[in-house]
């Protein structure tokens, strides 16, 4: 409920369905979308969560997150069976990721606090949706803008895991002096154990946000993201591993296993910054332009086989540490410039997205006994030499590389109005994709490797909705979405052999409906995907040939809903049904469940809120064709809040307390790859039950 002074008697006005719902689908939507609000953030998820932690809640997504809310990088992100780098991740509308294969670091530039919504679409979207992933939808997370009163938040948690985080957030308010700018700055500090052993985290984090309103026409936005990450980082563990160690086994204490805790980390410093200009130029003319960067640091070290297969020795001594020291760092700086004009019977849009992206990767061998590298070469360990190579391997060296990767993205699209509630938006989007390599010791093949290539496409979309009435809409959407080949398949002697290679693309078929009313909201969507190009590899006279093999069949039901059945108590569910096929073999592939489901209550009665919600993962499997098949699990999580008002001198005060995987459910929810000596499959599992303290002051 919502309470006001009207003249000095408090009116409350209940909540609707769609306040209290951890996601809905809203109507004016041409695809498949759940939004998660900021008040289902705040209230039903962990502090110390990334948007994978996030997201999960909504239809078809699956997440594995085995070390606690937000304390690793999420491992395997899903949407229908599409993996982590066949969709797009948006900052504020701003794609971003690696340039080498398209996947997001979840524990990088922002967090939790600082999101005012998360959208999940399942879709390519229109022309307009700008991202190199546009092939199996977008992740929207957007930032919350300042507040008009000026306001100071303080705020802690404390956890399962020896899990602490605090945080203060300053709201300047409205600022008459600067047009009646507002601003805001939020930073926040996380460290925690984890719930795997010896696999820790700290992480501090940083967002200024200033939106100003320079004319009435003119809103200029600036703001900046920071974060810097230390992380211990394990790679799953054996079966056999967790039957003699526990099912929480990650890393160990001891400085003579390759497995150490102290040789398997990652120092990751991220940086995201944006300026960005709204216009409305009259006679139904309006423009937005933004001008971003953003970066991504990372030092990583790591154990040769952390999971005991390989024995320890180097060129140093018999019984010395092998490992392996890496750092991958980007650049990316773009610029986005959206154009629309309203001439009343239609709304024509066109626009650019331009980014490039720099990629420096290096991998060397390491001693970590004595903290030598080029740990092969008898020459007393001195580090390699950029630039310098022989015709064959460089001792020590796995890879040294310089990447470049260019993207061109202009559009056009238009809303028609043909009728009264009717929409159809036509469009047309081209894709240009330029990669370039530059490495005196190229992965794989440890060769010299100079070559860059262009892939480009056009893709056309059409989607149409129609408003019946204020409470239902209907949509149906067509759309061709794009995935240019991954920065591996240079990784081969010669890349111009792989002549026929083509982009990756799907064809998207949906329609979908949704409803809603003050007590009641519904959506629900069909989907058929069908995914073409999809690329293999095969050796041929000793040249690796990268080529289109086939595809795969996506399809499937989604439905999502609320209903308040009594003041104050709503129920929510969702579930899908999903299929994800290979065209050839018509087998199932890895990390697709058959089907996801959600379903809870949630009570919201003036201060008090509580919820209890359990989240259901069909069966998957973890590899290529059908091999190991996982079960299906289902989750729980409970969640309650009460707010003491601000009284006085006294500020307001919130109290929460969550805790998730209420009945403790132990089991292997992913397959987390395979060792790398004897091949023996390595799983993640699913976190033990853990708990959180919330407490915040808002003066």
């Amino acid at each position: 409920m919502a309470q006001s002074a009207v003249g000095g008697v408090v009116v409350t006005a209940q909540r609707s369905a769609v306040a209290v719902a951890p996601s809905v689908q809203p109507l004016d939507v041409i695809q498949p979308t759940s939004q998660v609000s900021q008040a289902f953030i705040t209230n039903n998820v962990a502090a110390t969560a990334n948007y994978d932690d996030i997201v999960k809640i909504t239809p078809s997504v699956n997440s594995v997150g085995p070390n606690g809310p937000g304390l690793m990088e999420n491992q395997f992100l899903t949407i229908r069976g599409f993996q982590d780098g066949q969709f797009n991740v948006t900052i504020d509308g701003i794609a971003w990721g690696d340039s080498n294969d398209f996947t997001h670091h979840s524990t990088s530039y922002v967090m939790g606090h600082d999101l005012g919504d998360v959208s999940v679409d399942r879709g390519p979207g229109t022309a307009s949706t700008l991202g190199d992933a546009t092939f199996g939808g977008t992740i929207g997370l957007n930032t919350k803008d300042p507040l008009n009163r000026t306001t100071t938040e303080a705020y802690g948690s404390v956890g399962s895991f020896n899990t602490y985080l605090g945080g203060v957030e300053f709201d300047t308010g409205t600022m008459p002096a600067l047009g009646g700018a507002r601003a805001l700055v939020d930073v926040e500090h996380l460290q925690s154990d984890g719930a795997l052993s010896n696999m820790g985290q700290q992480r501090t984090n940083a967002l200024v946000k200033f939106v100003a309103p320079v004319t009435d026409n003119t809103t200029v936005t600036i703001a900046s993201m920071y974060n810097s990450l230390h992380q211990n980082v394990g790679l799953g563990a054996t079966a056999d591993q967790y039957a003699a160690l526990g099912y929480s086994y990650g890393l160990n204490n001891d400085p003579t296993s390759q497995a150490y805790t102290g040789y398997n980390y990652d120092r990751i410093t991220t940086n995201l910054s944006y300026i960005d200009v709204k216009s409305k130029l009259g006679d139904g003319w309006d423009i937005d332009q933004k001008v971003y960067s953003y970066a991504y640091y990372h030092l990583g070290n790591n154990g040769l086989d952390p999971n005991g297969e390989a024995p320890n020795g180097t060129f140093y001594g018999a019984n010395n540490v092998p490992g392996q020291i890496l750092n991958n760092d980007y650049i990316s700086f773009g610029d986005m410039t959206r154009v629309s004009k309203d001439f009343g019977f239609m709304v024509a849009r066109t626009g650019v997205w331009y980014d490039h992206q720099a990629n420096s990767r290096d991998l060397f061998d390491m001693d970590f006994t004595n903290n030598r590298t080029d740990v092969s070469q008898p020459n007393g360990g001195n580090p390699p030499t950029p630039g310098v190579v022989s015709p064959n391997a460089v001792p020590g060296v796995e890879r040294m590389q310089h990447n470049t990767l260019d993207t061109l993205q202009p559009y056009v699209e238009a809303d028609l109005k043909p009728i009264d509630g009717l929409v159809l938006t036509p469009g047309l989007k081209y894709a240009y994709f330029h990669r370039g390599i530059d490495s005196p010791v190229n992965q794989g093949t440890y060769q010299p490797l100079y070559y860059n290539k262009t892939w480009t496409a056009l893709l056309p979309s059409v989607e149409g909705r129609y408003t019946v009435n204020p409470d239902l809409s209907v949509y149906a959407q067509a759309a061709q979405g794009f995935l240019a080949p991954n920065l591996n398949t240079f990784y081969t002697v010669d890349p111009s052999l792989s002549t026929t290679l083509k982009p990756q693309t799907t064809w998207n078929y949906q329609a979908g409906a949704g409803y809603r009313v003050d007590r009641f909201t519904v959506s629900g969507d069909v989907y058929y995907i069908d995914f073409d190009n999809k690329i293999g590899k095969r050796n041929v006279a000793g040249n690796t040939i990268f080529y289109n093999q086939g595809g795969v069949i996506y399809e499937g039901v989604e439905l999502e809903g609320t209903v308040r059945l009594i003041d104050g108590l709503s129920l929510y569910a969702n579930g899908s049904v999903n299929s994800a096929k290979d065209k050839t073999s018509h087998l199932t592939i890895a990390n697709s469940p058959d089907s996801t489901g959600a379903a809870g209550l949630l009570y919201d009665m003036g201060d008090f809120h509580a919820s209890i919600l359990g989240k259901y993962v069909g069966t998957r499997y973890g590899d290529d064709p059908e091999l190991y098949k996982l079960a299906g699990y289902t989750t729980a999580q409970l969640s309650a809040s009460y707010t003491f008002p601000a009284s006085g001198m006294r500020p307001a005060i919130k109290l929460s307390g969550l805790i998730d995987n209420l009945f403790d459910y132990h089991g292997a929810d992913a397959l987390a790859g395979y060792t790398g000596f004897a091949g023996n499959p390595l799983f993640w599992n699913v976190v033990p039950r853990n708990y959180e303290l919330k407490i915040s002051a808002v003066f």
